[in-house]
């Protein structure tokens, strides 16, 4: 039988899960753009030399690369938190 305090519990862990996935989503987001900006910067930096580096696509492959890490790293830190609350009841 649930009780209102198991309810609430739940509750209280799932808002707790989304809060937590929002920040992770937005520290994920936030470093794509800090390296889609350092790309820009070495792209610009070679330009003042006239040098077309070409730089784009083995940037864009290194972007999917470690997006792909993160999104690993993402779900087992999800899975964790997961595991730990369950073991905090």
């Amino acid at each position: 039988m649930t009780t209102l305090y198991d309810l609430a519990r739940k509750e209280q862990q799932k808002k707790f899960r989304k809060q937590f996935a929002r920040k992770i989503a937005a520290i994920g987001i936030a470093a794509s753009i800090a390296q889609l900006f350092l790309a820009q910067l070495v792209d610009w930096g070679l330009a003042c030399y006239r040098i077309r580096s070409g730089i784009w696509g083995p940037w864009f492959l290194m972007e999917a690369f470690t997006s792909l890490i993160a999104v690993s790293v993402t779900i087992g830190m999800m899975r964790a938190v997961k595991e730990m609350s369950e073991l905090n009841r």
